[in-house]
């Protein structure tokens, strides 16, 4: 889960939107792979939600918001206690970008993806 959640956070828009650094997640997919093969993806939502779709079949609801140049990302459905809360630096994406992330010992790949 946290896995899926740190790719939403390491996310960004292209500099032509500078105003809203988030917009180009709006009306795209983020496909996360794991080191096993197994698939995921997050979708961003401009009103500061997200879903993230696990490749175990759960689905991880929450909230983001941008703090101090850090995208800070709270799941709230499923309530998990303690509630998981990462913040990660605001990285530059566009379409087709893929970037590989580390958390701990857990590694994957994102690619951001046209179209939901």
């Amino acid at each position: 889960m946290r896995a899926f959640l740190g790719a939403l956070l390491s996310l960004a828009a292209t500099s032509a939107f500078a105003d809203d650094p988030m917009a180009s997640l709006y009306a795209n997919t983020v496909v996360i792979t794991t080191a096993k093969g197994e698939m995921g993806r997050t979708l961003t939502n401009a009103d500061h939600t997200f879903t993230s779709y696990q490749p175990d079949g759960r689905v991880l609801k929450g909230t983001w918001k941008i703090v101090n140049s850090q995208v800070c990302s709270t799941v709230t459905d499923p309530a998990i206690k303690p509630t998981p809360h990462v913040c990660r630096p605001l990285v530059a994406r566009k379409i087709g970008d893929t970037w590989t992330m580390t958390q701990g010992i857990a590694s994957w790949t994102a690619t951001l993806k046209a179209g939901r």
